[in-house]
């Protein structure tokens, strides 16, 4: 998942424009919109590395099982160690 970057927000480089209340409204919804998007991806990106941090661990202890067993196929005495 590749983070993309916001577009500008309108309501900040505005000159000239005229501020009422629902103008002002309209660009802090959209503002809270964006920043739960940004903490949705956040979530989503955190929960990924999660599972990919577990497979991992998952993996270097296949690993070492293999190694073992290897080992001690070839001597015995060799897995002790």
């Amino acid at each position: 998942m590749m983070l993309r970057r916001a577009p500008v927000n309108v309501c900040m480089y505005s000159e000239g424009r005229s501020w009422n209340k629902g103008s002002i409204l309209r660009c802090t919804v959209d503002y809270v919109r964006r920043l739960q998007t940004q903490q949705e991806t956040l979530f989503a990106l955190l929960e990924k590395n999660r599972q990919l941090e577990r497979h991992n661990q998952h993996l270097r202890n296949e690993m070492k099982v293999s190694l073992s067993n290897y080992l001690f196929a070839i001597d015995p005495n060799l897995s002790n160690s």
